[in-house]
C-alpha cells in the first residue's frame, strides 16, 4: 500500500491546514508588540499635576534588576583569551563552567567580549577561580559593594614595588607608637 500521495491525489486544503494557525499566531504576536510600544492616547495622558515620570520607565517584559549574592565582589574585568581574564590589573582564571552574564542577564561568551573592559560583579569558587560574572549596567555600577581588591594599611615586602599612599583616614591616636 502506497501511503505517499502524489500532488494530484492530495486534498485541496492540505497545505493550508498548518499555515493558517501559524499566520494567526504571528499576527497576534506582532499586534501585541505594536500595542505595547504604542504611545498613550490623549485620554490616558498625564495631567499637569501628575507625578514626574522617571527616565527609565518599566514596560511589560523589560528587565528590572538583578539580585547579586552577598559574597559578590566588584572589579574591572578584561577578557584576554579563553579562560584568562584580568580583574583590577591582576591575572585571574575562569573556573570550568563559569558563566558570564551581560547587562540583559543573557549569557555572554568570552570571545564576544575579548579585549574590552567592563565593570563587573563576580563570585569565586572553592578553588579561588572566578565562577560567576555579571557585566553591570550604569545603574547597577552606582550601587555600593565591596571591591575585589582588599584595602589594607599593612604593607608586605611583596608590595614594595607599589607606591606607598597615605589615605589620611587613620586618627592620630591610632598611629603606631615607636620606642625612642
Amino acid at each position: 500500500m502506497n501511503r505517499c500521495l502524489s500532488p494530484s491525489d492530495r486534498p485541496p486544503n492540505a497545505t493550508h491546514s498548518v499555515a493558517a494557525p501559524a499566520i494567526f499566531y504571528w499576527a497576534g504576536a506582532l499586534l501585541s508588540v505594536y500595542l505595547a510600544a504604542a504611545p498613550l492616547s490623549a485620554a490616558h495622558a498625564q495631567s499637569d499635576n501628575a507625578l514626574p515620570v522617571p527616565d527609565q520607565v518599566v514596560t511589560p517584559g523589560s528587565f528590572v534588576g538583578r539580585q547579586f549574592p552577598p559574597n559578590a565582589l566588584r572589579g574591572r574585568m578584561k577578557v584576554l583569551q579563553g579562560a584568562e581574564i584580568v580583574i583590577d590589573g591582576k591575572l585571574e582564571r575562569l573556573s570550568p563552567g563559569a558563566r558570564i552574564r551581560g547587562p540583559q542577564n543573557t549569557l555572554v561568551m568570552t570571545g564576544a567580549i575579548a579585549g574590552e573592559e567592563y565593570i563587573v560583579n563576580f563570585v569565586r569558587d572553592a578553588y579561588n577561580n572566578i565562577h560567576q560574572v555579571w557585566i553591570l549596567t550604569a545603574l547597577e555600577a552606582k550601587q555600593k559593594i565591596k571591591s575585589g581588591t582588599p584595602e589594607s594599611n599593612i604593607i608586605f615586602s611583596s608590595d614594595a614595588d607599589k607606591p606607598k599612599v597615605d589615605d589620611g583616614k587613620t586618627p592620630f591616636d591610632k598611629l603606631p607608637k615607636y620606642k625612642q
